[in-house]
């Protein structure tokens, strides 16, 4: 039997739209019984607070206006540019699947992300690259000490993410 690393790493080589169709089938295959399990229900909830906190202190910040307007108005594209979703993993998708978000790809630009919508991104959970990541002119207007914040609230979704990751892979290899 093939190793679950081997078989991993080969699902990050896939084009997003099967990554997307075998998230599709995980989720007929092991929804339900995903979102009975306490330890993934669990880190569900956590990561939904995580979420609410840090886009809050995204809007509080003013971070969530600054992308949109340079995705509407950078020529070149914002950071949120085309081959981005290829970062995303079938479980990370798996996990959208089960908060109800529409997989559906449809950049709001051709060199965008086929996750980025008019309003931001249409995904719940995301990559870490996603969070974290602010472009250079962002960080020099926000200052060393909204930075710091962003980082601080940003940690719990970060957290829960990566547990409740870990948590849907061992259920679904068990």
């Amino acid at each position: 039997m093939e190793d679950s690393c081997v078989q991993e790493s080969r699902h990050y080589m896939l084009p997003i739209e099967e990554k997307i169709e075998f998230a599709r089938f995980l989720f007929l295959q092991w929804g339900k019984e995903l979102l009975k399990d306490l330890t993934v229900r669990r880190y569900l909830r956590q990561l939904e607070e995580g979420i609410k906190v840090s886009g809050k202190t995204m809007k509080d910040l003013g971070i969530d206006r600054a992308c949109a307007l340079c995705d509407a108005t950078a020529p070149e594209g914002s950071c949120c540019s085309r081959g981005l979703e290829n970062k995303y993993d079938v479980v990370l998708l798996l996990i959208n699947l089960l908060l109800g978000v529409d997989l559906e790809t449809c950049a709001s630009r051709t060199d965008s992300c086929a996750f980025l919508g008019p309003k931001g991104c249409r995904l719940r959970v995301r990559n870490l690259i996603c969070i974290e990541y602010l472009c250079p002119q962002l960080e020099r207007s926000l200052g060393h000490d909204a930075l710091v914040r962003m980082q601080t609230a940003t940690g719990g979704e970060l957290e829960a993410s990566f547990l409740l990751c870990d948590a849907v892979r061992k259920k679904i290899t068990s």
